[in-house]
């Protein structure tokens, strides 16, 4: 089967990232852990406040209105700095980020498995006599933009694990938010290269 015909009937490794987007939204709900455990920290602070409104309504409708208002022009407290994570809450973290940093790694082989077949393709070609010049600089792209989304990855399990451990992970989660983005990005340029790469290298006659 040529390769051509192989694009056309799997286009899976091109297009199918959807995956890998819906798992980095997923490591969002990581910043709800920490609000969870921060939640945790407060909650015996303010038990006391339900307790005192539920025996004022209690005595009279006129006492609860009262109440009420004095509540509600209370100013809010400060909330205190995001909690450290339990290490359940760190290992869940870890995993989930291990997972997406599998799937995006898999959409980058995918892609170069793919080109390595297209460079085959144009040597054919090249040797009966075609130019391939601009699709050989469209493989370049793809490549360049695998590069860039291995680059984005090299340290991301460090860097998720300094996360997890943080004090503050909400914090720290920022650059490494960035270097999924930076590497998601990239790979859906590959892919949008790749497709140009396969439209050129159609169009050549020997």
């Amino acid at each position: 089967m040529g390769l051509f015909e192989l694009v056309k009937r799997r286009p899976q490794p091109l297009y199918r990232l959807s995956f890998a987007s819906a798992c980095l939204l997923a490591l969002g709900l990581f910043a709800a852990v920490a609000a969870v455990a921060n939640a945790q920290t407060t909650t015996p602070a303010t038990s006391s406040a339900p307790v005192a409104t539920s025996t004022t309504v209690t005595a009279t409708s006129t006492a609860t209105s009262s109440l009420n208002t004095a509540t509600s022009s209370t100013p809010e407290r400060p909330q205190p700095p995001a909690a450290e994570l339990s290490p359940s809450a760190q290992e869940r973290v870890i995993n989930l980020a291990a997972n997406i940093s599998n799937q995006l790694e898999t959409s980058i082989s995918r892609i170069e498995t793919i080109m390595n077949r297209l460079d085959r393709r144009l040597d054919r070609l090249e040797q009966a006599g075609a130019d391939v010049t601009i699709a050989r600089a469209r493989v370049s792209d793809v490549r360049t933009d695998l590069n860039d989304a291995r680059a984005a990855l090299s340290t991301i399990d460090r860097d998720v694990y300094v996360v997890a451990t943080s004090p503050n992970p909400r914090a720290t989660w920022v650059q490494v938010k960035r270097k999924y983005q930076a590497a998601r990005t990239s790979i859906l340029t590959a892919r949008d290269d790749a497709r140009a790469a396969i439209t050129v290298a159609r169009s050549l006659t020997p």
